[in-house]
C-alpha cells in the first residue's frame, strides 16, 4: 500500500457544498476519496474525480457569443507566492495586481453531444451554453490551447515552452434564475516544477467561485458582474488540505459586449 493510499484511508467524515461566502470548507459530490489529514485538515484525493460526463458550468442563453472581460484582482490573502503561480497558471499573464483585458466567448452545445444544458427561467426552459475555456486561455496568454465541448474537464496549452494541464476534479453548478448563477470548481493543475526540478512536474490544487449577476451599464447595455474567489491548497500525497487555504484571492469580473 502506497503513501498516498493510505492518507486517503484516513476517511472519516464528509464535506458539504459550500456558497461562496464560505469557500473554506469543501464541495464532496458523488464518488471521490474526501480524507482528514494530520496537519492540512479535510482533505480531498485530487488524482480521483467527482464531476460527472455530460455536465459542465452553464451560462444563460443570452450570452451566446462574444464577450469583453474586463478583470480586477481587489485583495490577495495568506501566501502570495502561491497565489500568484495559481494566477499564472489559470491564465493570467501579468502581475496578479494588473487589470487584465481580454475576449472571451460562451458556445451553445450541439444536441447530439448531450450535454445537459437546460434550465429553467421563469416557468420555461431555455438551451444554456458553456464558457470556451480554451478560447478564453488563448486569449489571456496568447498561447496555444487544447479543450473541448465533449470534454469540458480537461484543459492544456503551452506556459513558457512547458505544458499545463488543468483537470477538473469537484464541480457544483448553480443554474441561471433571476437570482443569479454561478459554479464552484476544484481544479488539479499539473505543470513543470521548474529550477533545478527541470523537467519534473508538480501538481497543485486550486478551487475558483465565481457568481455572476446581469446588469445593465450607464448608457443602459446589457453587462455581466461578478465577483472571484480563488484559493489555494497544500497537497500531500495527492491529498488536497481544502480545509486549511494557503491562499486567498478575491476579484471582479465584469462582462460587455464587444
Amino acid at each position: 500500500m502506497d503513501r498516498r493510499t493510505v492518507v486517503a484511508s484516513l476517511l472519516s467524515s464528509s464535506v458539504a457544498v459550500p456558497s461562496i461566502a464560505n469557500a473554506a470548507t469543501g464541495i464532496q459530490g458523488s464518488g471521490g476519496v474526501v480524507a482528514r489529514v494530520e496537519g492540512i485538515g479535510g482533505g480531498f484525493d485530487i488524482t480521483s474525480s467527482t464531476t460527472i460526463k455530460g455536465k459542465d458550468v452553464i451560462f444563460p442563453a443570452s450570452m451566446a457569443g462574444l464577450w469583453k472581460c474586463r478583470r480586477v484582482v481587489t485583495s490577495v490573502e495568506g501566501d502570495t507566492g502561491q497565489a500568484e503561480l495559481a494566477f499564472k497558471n489559470l491564465g493570467g499573464a501579468g502581475p496578479i495586481k494588473d487589470i487584465e483585458s481580454f475576449q472571451t466567448q460562451f458556445i451553445l452545445p450541439k444536441e447530439e453531444l448531450g450535454v445537459q444544458n437546460t434550465y429553467e427561467f421563469e416557468s420555461l426552459d431555455f438551451p444554456g451554453v458553456v464558457l470556451d475555456r480554451g478560447f478564453e486561455m488563448e486569449s489571456r496568454r496568447s498561447c496555444r490551447a487544447s479543450w473541448t465541448i465533449e470534454n469540458p474537464d480537461l484543459l492544456r496549452y503551452e506556459n513558457d515552452g512547458s505544458d499545463v494541464e488543468i483537470v477538473v476534479v469537484q464541480r457544483k453548478v448553480e443554474m441561471p434564475s433571476d437570482k443569479g448563477f454561478g459554479f464552484s470548481e476544484l481544479y488539479r493543475i499539473t505543470s513543470s516544477a521548474g529550477g533545478i526540478f527541470g523537467v519534473n512536474t508538480v501538481q497543485r490544487a486550486v478551487r475558483v467561485q465565481r457568481r455572476y449577476r446581469r446588469a445593465l451599464d450607464e448608457a443602459g447595455n446589457r453587462t455581466v458582474e461578478g465577483l472571484e474567489i480563488q484559493k489555494t491548497y497544500r497537497v500531500l500525497d495527492g491529498i488536497a488540505g481544502i480545509e486549511m487555504p494557503t491562499s486567498t484571492t478575491k476579484s471582479t469580473i465584469k462582462l460587455t459586449r464587444n
